[in-house]
């Protein structure tokens, strides 16, 4: 069985190891190096999509900030931070639905209601954990910058950016641990 017949379903490209491993493996071996690199494209497209709806949430967050300037710190925080998870979770949605909605769907053309619920589960286990560690970051972080007095839009920026790099290894580790990409 060579490399070609391997590749079949748009999967990435096969890596300079994959091709040692073709000429001194066996058929089995390969395969494995297969799964191997389309767990990686899958855990990749995941980031991907965590980075532009984190990108989008952060635009659209400070200039909500720099509007609700005049508000109680408290409350701007508050409101910045319903505004970034709205922003967040629409645009994350929209694109995980589309890079997902054919994994799926079964050859006859139903639903793999199994798969999908396993999947569902240890997604929304990930991201709960991954929120609320991102959500108390951040609002904490904005509170403390707008009390030293930092400009609003300064500090919706800033806060979001530091909860979301603690964000994105708390979900990456649970996402390990629940072994969403171990098919």
């Amino acid at each position: 069985m060579n490399a070609r017949n391997l590749d079949r379903g748009g999967c990435i490209n096969l890596t300079i190891a994959n091709l040692i491993i073709e000429e001194f493996a066996s058929d089995r071996v390969l395969l494995y190096a297969r799964v191997g690199n389309l767990v990686v494209s899958r855990r990749t497209q995941f980031n991907k999509n965590i980075i532009i709806a984190f990108i989008a949430a952060l635009l659209v967050s400070a200039a909500a900030a720099e509007l609700l300037t005049d508000l109680p710190d408290y409350l701007n925080s508050t409101y910045v931070t319903m505004i970034d998870y709205s922003v967040y979770f629409l645009t994350f949605g929209s694109l995980f639905y589309l890079d997902n909605r054919k994994r799926y769907r079964l050859e006859s053309g139903g639903v793999d209601s199994t798969r999908l619920k396993s999947d569902l589960k240890k997604l929304i286990t990930s991201l709960g954990i991954s929120e609320v560690v991102y959500g108390v970051s951040r609002w904490l972080a904005q509170f403390y910058l707008l009390g030293v007095a930092v400009d609003p839009y300064l500090a919706s920026i800033a806060a979001q950016s530091v909860a979301f790099v603690i964000f994105l290894g708390t979900i990456n580790l649970s996402m390990w641990l629940t072994k969403m990409y171990r098919d």
